[in-house]
């Protein structure tokens, strides 16, 4: 059988598994323990076994080379939902270990990344804390040519600048933030362990090659959005053929609105909370759509505040993102929903006044002081949760860190303003109002006054 003719079987073999649940693929004499829910790998190497009929391995090759000849590599995603019941990417797609010795010697088009990578079939099921993980459903599945992909220069790009980092005996310093799609991700976020890199006596930390949450989700839209249309109208990105933008071109075009009145993009929103956010994303839909639709699940998070009259943001910055409050139980800081949606973030601020012109715009991004406040808050969440969690009074309220006073980044304050509207723990309802994470202005301001981070 041809190559493209195998791959083609292997994707039809994943798309024949989606709506079925994970035990669906289990034998009756299966010795997986069913109840073992510490084993994180578990969902994974049941559908590479059960799925394809591939034997879980440690080889370094792709998945699928030893049974079916050719490099594909498998990548099981888990997915969850938001409050408003839309399939979002759990978290970043975890590939290759890198080596950092070897990393120096390599090059982009005949790397141990490339070649393993080249080819990736992608498999999402839907994560619900609810169920026990055999009965996750299977959502959608894809394939991934990262030759042939939009995005294949950028890739290379953030390819080139860990190995850079790591010539310039600079591993210590990698960071996930540095990069645009593929990230350089901590292989255990809790571990001591420590490995040698080649031009630097300093020991750092064990990584491996990921793939960002935005990047997956992009690509998981895109997929699942075919199938979709079938029975649903979408809006104008689920027809668009995306458009890739490096965050340099981002801000040079974003730049040029400077001293643009968005008052024409504000019809019957005059009264909205967030009309002037409003007013941006119908200006930029109506006059950039490829721009608006990458920025949609983009690396990037663009808020729009309103500015006073000496430049300074005035309101704390809602940053939509929900305390998912399983996710914080279950997570390590590294591996949560914020982390991968906040922090990792390059955040570009739209200030405007009163008057809907755009005065002035800036970006930011979170530092090693201001990730470790960040971590900060959300242990202290965790803990009392936990704590909760182990009381079994879901009739209490809990005091989370709810007021930039305390310097510390970030805070948490409550999602909507009727008391009613509550969150639940493992599906049990509590008394906890919905929560979301809050920048703080203060910290925002800090940078603004610094002119950190004007675009000029």
């Amino acid at each position: 059988m041809k190559k493209l003719e195998v791959i083609a079987k292997l994707l039809e073999m994943g798309k024949k598994s989606i709506d079925k649940k994970i035990i669906d693929f289990l034998p009756n004499e299966s010795t997986i323990d069913l109840m073992n829910k510490k084993n994180k790998g578990l969902i994974g190497n049941s559908i590479q076994e059960h799925v394809f009929g591939v034997e879980v391995n440690n080889k370094s090759e792709a998945d699928f080379l030893d049974k079916y000849g050719v490099k594909v590599e498998l990548k099981v995603v888990p997915l969850r939902k938001n409050m408003h019941d839309k399939f979002l990417v759990k978290e970043r797609m975890v590939l290759n270990k890198i080596n950092y010795n070897d990393l120096v010697k390599e090059d982009f088009k005949t790397s141990k990344f490339l070649d393993k990578n080249s080819l990736i079939l992608v498999v999402h099921y839907f994560h619900d804390p609810n169920l026990e993980w055999f009965n996750n459903k299977i959502i959608d599945c894809y394939l991934i040519d990262l030759v042939n992909i939009p995005e294949s220069v950028i890739i290379e790009g953030d390819w080139k600048l860990i190995k850079n980092k790591v010539v310039n005996g600079n591993a210590h310093l990698i960071s996930e933030a540095d990069t645009n799609i593929l990230a350089a991700c901590v292989k255990g976020a809790k571990s001591v362990e420590t490995s040698i890199q080649p031009f630097n006596d300093k020991k750092a930390k064990p990584r491996a090659f990921s793939f960002k949450q935005a990047f997956i989700q992009r690509l998981f839209n895109n997929s699942y959005n075919i199938k979709k249309s079938k029975k649903h109208k979408l809006n104008s990105c689920s027809h668009n053929p995306y458009s890739s933008f490096s965050f340099n071109q981002v801000t040079k075009i974003l730049y040029n609105y400077v001293g643009l009145n968005l008052s024409a993009f504000n019809k019957n929103n005059s009264f909205a909370k967030n009309k002037y956010k409003i007013a941006f994303n119908t200006f930029l839909s109506q006059n950039n759509e490829s721009l608006f639709c990458f920025l949609k699940t983009a690396d990037i998070k663009i808020v729009v505040k309103t500015l006073t009259e000496k430049g300074n943001i005035k309101e704390e910055i809602n940053t939509n993102i929900d305390l998912i409050f399983e996710d914080i139980i279950e997570n390590d800081f590294e591996d949560s929903i914020v982390y991968q949606e906040l922090i990792l973030k390059k955040i570009i601020v739209i200030g405007v006044n009163r008057n809907y012109d755009i005065k002035k715009i800036y970006w930011f991004k979170f530092s090693d002081r201001t990730i470790k406040n960040a971590m900060t808050v959300y242990r202290d969440t965790s803990d009392k949760l936990q704590l909760y969690l182990l009381k079994n009074k879901f009739d209490e309220k809990i005091k989370f860190i709810s007021s930039s006073k305390q310097d510390l980044t970030i805070h948490i304050r409550p999602h909507a303003k009727n008391s009613n509207y509550t969150a639940k723990l493992y599906d049990k309802k509590t008394n906890i109002t919905k929560q979301e994470f809050w920048i703080n202005k203060k910290e925002m301001n800090e940078f603004i006054n610094d002119d950190n981070i004007f675009l000029d």
